[in-house]
């Protein structure tokens, strides 16, 4: 006689499994839809619900408007990149063939481990050097908090007042929010700077790029690279968020042997009202990348605090 403890399919759910054909064919043609979305997506691990995955996952690029601009400044400053602030790779990987060498900083332990997988799996002549630390002023052991739901957006604490992070600004609570707070290695900019500087030189690297993006340390690393008056061709991006125009301004007067401009870019889908605009934009080159001249821009009204551009980001070339 059959054990009836074998018999463990009621009635219910063999309705439910019978449903289950609906789910099956869902995933049939919405995986279809998924790959036709995600053609030009890199090869690359992604936090796919954090907050700057979705460009590069969808269009094959990351902050395009700057992406444009590294990518003609590599034309000529092609021979080295540092990039402060590596993230999972985003620049470092998706302009590999931009460069011969790359020197790629990223201070964060747990966002570290996917950046490695990321440069085992794309490059194949070894040519970015991973470095899991930060850069300041003077070495240290810093606490950084990050958003969960933009793991870029990672704060490093010096001052109380620049550690604050909005949950109005990253939505926190709507995201699935919090923050997760972890310790990071910052070592001094001269030091690691100048181990950089040897190898350069005994490549006989001429032209480089540097891009900073290192959020509430950005400012700081920049002032701590211009005090080296780098003796080598250089171009320079730098992330300026809540830094004051005043600061600015001494800056530019003290560092005379570089050339300042501002580069901003206008994204006409948010910055138009009117809802047909927007629609119509959809099927337009939405971007306007622009360098304007440090005085240029101060003499047409514009201001870091107040300005209508998308972006604006600070740019340096060497004299």
């Amino acid at each position: 006689m059959a054990n009836k403890n074998l018999f463990f399919f009621n009635q219910k759910e063999i309705k439910i499994f019978k449903f289950s054909f609906l789910k099956m064919f869902l995933y049939i043609y919405g995986s279809k839809i998924f790959h036709l979305l995600i053609k030009k997506c890199p090869n690359l691990f992604y936090l796919p619900k954090d907050l700057i995955s979705s460009e590069s996952i969808l269009t094959g690029n990351h902050e395009q408007h700057l992406k444009e601009f590294i990518d003609k400044a590599s034309q000529k400053y092609n021979d080295f990149f540092i990039d402060i602030g590596g993230h999972i790779g985003l620049y470092s990987i998706l302009l590999l063939n931009k460069f011969k060498r790359i020197y790629t900083f990223e201070p964060n332990p747990i966002i570290f481990k996917i950046l490695t997988v990321n440069k085992i799996l794309n490059d194949q002549k070894n040519k970015i050097q991973l470095k899991n630390f930060g850069l300041g002023f003077k070495s240290s052991t810093r606490e950084l908090a990050m958003p969960r739901c933009n793991t870029g957006g990672a704060v490093v604490k010096f001052k109380k007042r620049n550690y604050n992070i909005s949950s109005s600004k990253f939505n926190l609570k709507k995201k699935g929010g919090g923050v997760i707070k972890t310790f990071v290695k910052i070592k001094t900019v001269k030091n690691e700077f100048n181990k950089i500087l040897v190898e350069i030189k005994n490549k006989k690297f001429k032209k480089g790029f540097i891009k900073i993006d290192a959020e509430n340390s950005s400012y700081i690393i920049l002032k701590e690279i211009l005090k080296l008056d780098l003796k080598i061709d250089t171009c320079i991006i730098s992330e300026i968020n809540g830094v004051k125009d005043l600061e600015l301004r001494r800056l530019f007067k003290l560092h005379t042997s570089y050339y300042f401009f501002f580069h901003t870019a206008s994204n006409f889908f948010y910055t138009q009202k009117n809802k047909i605009n927007k629609i119509k934009n959809l099927f337009f080159d939405k971007i306007e990348n622009k360098l304007i001249p440090f005085e240029i821009f101060y003499s047409n009204g514009y201001s870091i605090s107040k300005n209508p551009f998308y972006s604006v980001d600070l740019v340096l070339i060497k004299k």
